[in-house]
């Protein structure tokens, strides 16, 4: 193992004039050190110097190493753009990566040429060209004919037509289901489908009924030697491991019979080890039991479940839903009081989005409360004082 880089005073010294004075990067700092990132990072913390993000760029702003310049559009950009977003409906991100900005100088544009970039005027668009999800999508009468001729002439699958017109499966089927065309099944979809080798092979094993094809529905005798082994104190992955099936059914063709399946900690052949019978407080990982902290009591998953169904499950700041999403959607403070969870105080976010709120804090505790106040009709205060009356509101009616 290669030994830890040590600094004497005069590279300690030289480290932080480098950081201070010449507002060199860390990753700099580091190539000339021949060090990573983190031994420089240590030296600076236990020196008491400030390494924040925030307060660096601020630094660097102030020394004019860091210009935030705006970005100029001809006149032909401009209606493209313009284009894009009233015609088209793309967002400002979308748009912003054809020309290779991000999409605050896209948002800048649209506003200084009066387009209307109001959350409730864009959700309309959205929805009147059924571009949001759980709606029905408008189609001419030349693309039915399309979709029915591919589906019953051609006999393309549903997946197929879904990704031809931008939709999802379950659009077509209804939109067939409405023209009363029959939705074909997988016994008549695999007729005329030719099989592999090995699919047929599998399906023979399964026709003639040996064990492979019944390796989760076992014998009554195949039962009677499960529960006979598991009551001679064999734990689940050993009784898996003889009938080589996994422990997970073994647990359900116990829990059939009738059989209790014990805990860990709590099984007989456990009792040797004395790690698996320590619990709460006992516990090295002991966390002094469950916590709200830093939130309040009210912010729990049916709040944000409650909060994520008044958004219709969309990004209220960039309209993104959450089926294009990895993950559910984030609940946002307002106010950044997290001890505030009120139906007034939260909105639904996705991950990026609310990274974004990170900075420019007042600018966001604006845009969001004039939206929800214009979608919702709740009340603010200019000074946004009067969200805290509502502190010991019930948040279940939202």
């Amino acid at each position: 193992m290669p030994s830890k880089k040590t600094f004497n005073e005069e590279d300690t010294k030289k480290i932080i004039n480098f950081y201070e004075e010449d507002l060199f990067s860390t990753k700099k700092i580091g190539k000339i050190f021949g060090v990573r990132e983190k031994p420089i990072f240590k030296v600076l913390r236990k020196n008491n110097i400030n390494t924040n993000i925030g307060y660096r760029k601020k630094r660097l702003f102030a020394s004019g190493k860091l210009v935030q310049k705006k970005t100029q559009f001809t006149e032909e950009q401009i209606k493209e753009i313009i284009n894009l977003y009233e015609n088209e409906l793309q967002n400002p991100t979308e748009i912003g990566n054809k020309f290779g900005v991000s999409s605050g100088p896209i948002h800048r544009l649209l506003i200084e040429n009066n387009i209307n970039m109001t959350q409730s005027h864009r959700m309309k668009k959205l929805w009147i060209f059924g571009k949001l999800s759980g709606l029905t999508k408008i189609f001419s009468k030349e693309q039915e004919e399309e979709i029915i001729r591919l589906y019953c002439d051609k006999k393309f699958c549903l997946t197929k037509i879904a990704k031809l017109f931008n939709v999802s499966k379950n659009v077509i089927k209804s939109r067939l289901l409405q023209k009363k065309i029959h939705i074909r099944g997988n016994s008549e979809i695999r007729k005329n489908k030719k099989l592999s080798i090995k699919t047929r092979q599998n399906m023979s094993i399964a026709r003639k009924g040996n064990k492979s094809a019944q390796k989760y529905f076992p014998d009554e005798l195949e039962i009677k030697k499960i529960v006979d082994l598991y009551k001679k104190e064999l734990s689940l992955e050993k009784v898996g491991k003889i009938f080589n099936w996994s422990r997970s059914v073994i647990r359900r063709i116990l829990r059939e019979n009738n059989i209790p399946v014990l805990r860990k900690g709590k099984i007989p052949w456990n009792k040797d080890k004395p790690y698996l019978q320590i619990a709460l407080e006992k516990h090295h990982n002991w966390n002094s039991g469950s916590s709200f902290e830093p939130y309040d009591k009210f912010f729990n998953d049916k709040f944000k479940r409650a909060i994520r169904k008044r958004d219709n499950q969309v990004c209220m700041a960039c309209g993104i839903h959450r089926e294009k999403l990895s993950r559910a959607l984030d609940i946002h403070h307002i106010s950044y009081d997290k001890l505030v969870s009120i139906p007034q105080n939260c909105i639904s976010l996705c991950s990026s989005c609310h990274m974004k709120t990170n900075y420019n804090r007042e600018h966001w505790i604006k845009f969001f409360q004039s939206l929800l106040a214009e979608r919702y009709k709740y009340e603010y205060s200019e000074n946004q004082d009067i969200i805290f009356q509502f502190k010991n509101e019930k948040t279940k009616d939202l």
